[in-house]
């Protein structure tokens, strides 16, 4: 037969046990869960603004200049901090008699130093290519139109500054802010030809909006 203590100690002890469980340290987050649960694709409305800086290494110097382009962005998740990116960017432009038009692409990779921040800091590392074309009307009856084209190749090291607004959605500033590009320039007035090839290192601002969105 049960003595009264020991009947009192079996009636309470499951009560003490539910309770010692109820106040119990929550379990840590996994964080290979939280890693998991990230998103592994970005797509970005961009707009790149003009740019002034100054250049000179090779045959070609002076001030760094761009037109206003918007563009579209592509980016891949390969791990914790790394993304593969994607880009391209273009303009036209119609003044009367002068058009103009530019299209460049880019790939590379960007570095994420903390995925957690609420501002999120990467530097960027890219491959870029673009073309680009203009027609000047003549000014007087004599004169001839002139038009211009250009190709470019080279490599960009940038970076970039985000802002988490919500898990699916950022705003982000990119800039450039050092570029090592090869470029041929062609000019063409009548049957005169002008063309100027070389190699341009420049030290320039070329911030970029984007609007991202993951998934």
């Amino acid at each position: 037969m049960l003595t009264s203590s020991k009947l009192t100690l079996a009636l309470i002890a499951p009560s003490l046990l539910l309770a010692s469980t109820s106040f119990a340290a929550p379990p840590e987050t996994d964080l290979a869960v939280v890693k998991a649960a990230r998103p592994d694709w970005a797509l970005g409305a961009t707009l790149t603004l003009g740019s002034l800086g100054l250049s000179g290494l090779g045959g070609l110097g002076g001030l760094v200049a761009g037109e206003p382009a918007p563009g579209v962005v592509l980016e891949r998740r390969l791990d914790d901090g790394w993304w593969l990116l994607a880009g391209v960017e273009g303009s036209y432009t119609n003044l009367g008699d002068d058009t103009a038009h530019s299209v460049h692409g880019r790939v590379g990779a960007r570095w994420v130093a903390d995925p957690d921040a609420p501002v999120r800091v990467a530097p960027t590392f890219t491959l870029v290519a673009g073309e680009s074309r203009a027609t000047h009307a003549a000014v007087g009856a004599d004169d001839e139109d002139v038009e211009s084209s250009a190709l470019q190749l080279g490599v960009e090291a940038g970076l970039d500054l985000e802002l988490a607004v919500t898990e699916g959605f950022a705003l982000r500033l990119r800039t450039t802010l050092l570029s090592v590009r090869w470029s041929r320039h062609e000019n063409t007035s009548g049957d005169d030809v002008t063309t100027l090839e070389g190699v341009t290192a420049a030290l320039a601002l070329r911030p970029t909006l984007a609007a991202m969105f993951r998934f």
